[in-house]
């Protein structure tokens, strides 16, 4: 649900900082843990890409599409 939308969108490095604190934030509640080293070993874990990681692999994805209407609006 976080990633919903946001390919299409120019994104701040403010942006990705608070998303980032979000996603960190999840594990911490997810583990009930507060180091960040444990929280940054259980996001390495579960595989799970840093916010900027995973917004350029959607972008990429839809800008790389056989589909007119995706290509389209990703350009």
């Amino acid at each position: 649900m976080l990633y919903y939308g946001l390919e299409t969108f120019p994104i701040s490095k403010r942006q990705y900082k608070s998303l980032n604190y979000v996603l960190h934030s999840s594990f911490r509640k997810i583990f009930k843990t507060k180091p960040q080293d444990i929280v940054n070993d259980c996001i390495l874990m579960f595989n799970c890409p840093s916010v900027e990681e995973a917004i350029q692999q959607r972008h990429y994805r839809y800008a790389n599409t056989d589909n007119l209407l995706c290509s389209v609006l990703s350009s």
